[in-house]
């Protein structure tokens, strides 16, 4: 028999309300994927469909997750104004949002058409949440939107492949408690583990990273345990502490050209992981090529 399958663990969910909360829409999404062909499968068609159903569960009074406005990011830009464009998939819904990181509600502006918001002098916060026309109100989304300067790159009098790496046979929960002598000094050709290293241990990669051209960039490590990425000084990703391996990222705008990287990495025991990618103006994401790293 081929077909599928979704579970709902209800051990912690107290009300009927709070299953229907969990289910749907999921399990319209469910049966589209099931009941149709691959070659049939369309998103914006899918999209359309649902403001149908949404109909339905309405007069069904079922309790269902309003999904929050699309089109609100977290990031740089080198432009002083932005514009804001909003969207959600239910036909008479409304849209209320703030610019002054204040809570938004039905006494908000209403969004009725994309608008510009001048950041040159300021970071901006702009929150959003939607209403459907039964008052039903989605979570709160947020955008942070800032003006960036240009981190002036370096002009090195010269330079060599790879980082300087220090290698501290310790234990540690948190790269803030990596310092003094190093069990061990090399280079790495790029951020990878060294082999035959201890259970517990700290590194400390250090040099410059040259990048081709000015612009945003962003930066992406993935670790067991923690790391912390800087660039130029200034803390770019931010993935301490004891745990499993995970990706965290960050941005920076850079001037093409060198710039100063310094990446610390603990392993408190257990799996161990780290890598490190970037993209960038015309960059897709990708792990950071050997030819970037100098010291």
């Amino acid at each position: 028999m081929l077909g599928a399958q979704a579970n709902v663990w209800t051990e912690y969910m107290k009300t009927s309300d709070h299953v229907e909360y969990m289910v749907f829409p999921r399990m319209l999404a469910l049966s589209e994927t099931v009941w149709t062909k691959p070659e049939n499968k369309n998103w914006e068609r899918f999209q359309k469909k649902l403001k149908y159903q949404y109909k339905l569960l309405d007069s069904k009074n079922i309790n269902y997750h309003v999904a929050a406005p699309a089109g609100l990011k977290q990031g740089l830009t080198l432009s002083e104004e932005i514009e804001i464009e909003l969207s959600v998939p239910y036909s008479d819904a409304k849209i209320f949002y703030t610019t002054d990181g204040s809570e938004p509600s039905e006494n908000s502006i209403e969004y009725t058409a994309p608008f510009i918001l001048n950041i040159a002098e300021k970071e901006l916060q702009v929150k959003a949440v939607t209403v459907t026309s039964t008052g039903k109100s989605s979570p709160i989304v947020q955008g942070v939107y800032k003006k960036a300067e240009l981190v002036e790159s370096l002009n090195p009098l010269k330079v060599n492949n790879g980082l300087q790496t220090m290698l501290y046979a310790r234990n540690y929960s948190s790269v803030n408690q990596i310092e003094g002598i190093a069990s061990s000094t090399f280079v790495s050709d790029n951020v990878v583990l060294p082999t035959n290293q201890p259970d517990q241990f700290g590194l400390v990669f250090q040099g410059l990273i040259n990048v081709p051209t000015d612009g945003i960039y962003i930066f992406y490590t993935t670790s067991d345990d923690g790391s912390v990425l800087n660039i130029d000084g200034e803390k770019v990703v931010d993935n301490d502490g004891l745990h499993g391996a995970q990706e965290r990222m960050g941005e920076i705008a850079l001037r093409a050209g060198y710039h100063n990287f310094l990446l610390k990495y603990f392993e408190a025991g257990g799996g161990e992981t780290l890598s490190v990618a970037f993209q960038g103006p015309d960059i897709e994401k990708q792990a950071i090529p050997a030819n970037m790293f100098k010291h």
